[in-house]
């Protein structure tokens, strides 16, 4: 166990990872996105940012850790903090395949992005033996349709994939959740501004045990406790389902029914590394874990014997950042000691 995790509480089962994201657990294989650690290209302001092909899939089996999936592109920092690249995976219900989201940008991309990186950014890609073909262009629809009114902007977050031709996806910044099947990208549903009219932001999103989706929000605008879980059902309109939740990022269901959120920040008016994994069982009990050995979390999986794991650090490379972050915090999962 690694002092940059806190305490005892938590095991580290995949070390120096570069900016950990979202979890996948197929059986006992436990996939994560790294987001990467940006590149050697980097951009003039107003923009300075460095962009490389450094974001990865990572499969952990057996205590093995090794990257299946490479050559993503990936967006960060000089000093490789806060990327942004492959920020979720999913394999598919049906189907078994291997599923990443690319984080988007603009409509219109500043000059000198790598002829590679346009072809990735803000995409749903699949890996294919060493390929990464493009499922799907889902900042191209948000341009093109801008579903909530607020003008396109786009940044696809989060993956399920249901079948090797099915998957839905959260776009963060275009606040919809959009439906893919066989390439072909609808909107699911626009999920609705906060009270005070800041966007909710939806950052994840994943199917329950009813068959329903869920999706988990940021909130950042709205503040503390203004974050929701949504539940939604195709036709009709997203319902909240948990709310009074902090900077959510990631969701998960465990066997016995039981919800899992990953809140980044437990506060995020003052931007606190502190984050938590909130259960909330199916009678609405409500229990938080890991607290005091989670920071910035960025992602959770729940396997079939109820073992709960979490992306650490998710905005710290392999290598650690830069002060003021402890000199051994670093891209981690980490399984909790429930």
């Amino acid at each position: 166990t690694s002092a940059a995790t806190g305490n005892q509480a938590v095991t580290v089962v995949a070390d120096r990872l570069n900016n950990p994201r979202g979890l996948e657990l197929d059986g006992d294989a436990l996939y994560v996105a790294e987001a990467g650690r940006g590149g050697p290209t980097c951009l003039p302001p107003p923009d300075e940012v460095c962009i490389g092909f450094t974001s990865t899939v990572t499969k952990v089996d057996d205590g093995r850790q090794r990257r299946v999936v490479t050559g993503m592109v990936s967006v960060a920092g000089p000093d490789g903090t806060f990327a942004t690249g492959a920020d979720d995976v999913s394999v598919a219900d049906r189907g078994g395949g291997l599923f990443t989201i690319i984080t988007g940008g603009p409509c219109e991309l500043p000059p000198g992005v790598p002829p590679e990186a346009v072809r990735q950014l803000g995409k749903l890609l699949r890996a294919r033996g060493g390929a990464k073909p493009v499922v799907a262009d889902i900042t191209a629809f948000e341009c093109a349709n801008d579903p909530d009114g607020a003008g396109p902007e786009s940044n696809p977050y989060s993956v399920h994939a249901l079948s090797n031709r099915h998957q839905v996806v959260a776009d963060a910044a275009g606040n919809s959740i959009l439906r893919v099947r066989d390439g072909r990208v609808s909107l699911l549903a626009v999920i609705p501004d906060s009270p005070n009219g800041t966007d909710q932001v939806p950052t994840s999103v994943t199917r329950g045990p009813d068959g329903a989706f869920y999706v988990g929000t940021l909130a950042e605008g709205a503040g503390n406790g203004a974050a929701n879980v949504w539940r939604i059902v195709p036709g009709q309109a997203p319902e909240v389902f948990v709310d009074g939740l902090t900077a959510v990022v990631d969701l998960a269901f465990g066997p016995d029914g039981s919800l899992y959120v990953c809140e980044f920040s437990t506060d995020i008016a003052t931007f606190s590394p502190l984050g938590a994994i909130v259960r909330i069982r199916p009678n609405g009990r409500r229990t938080v874990l890991g607290e005091g050995s989670l920071f910035f979390p960025g992602g959770v999986a729940v396997s079939r014997r109820g073992r709960v794991f979490v992306s650490n650090w998710s905005i710290l490379p392999a290598g650690g950042g830069p002060d003021p972050f402890p000199p051994d915090a670093r891209g981690q999962v980490v399984r909790l000691r429930t």
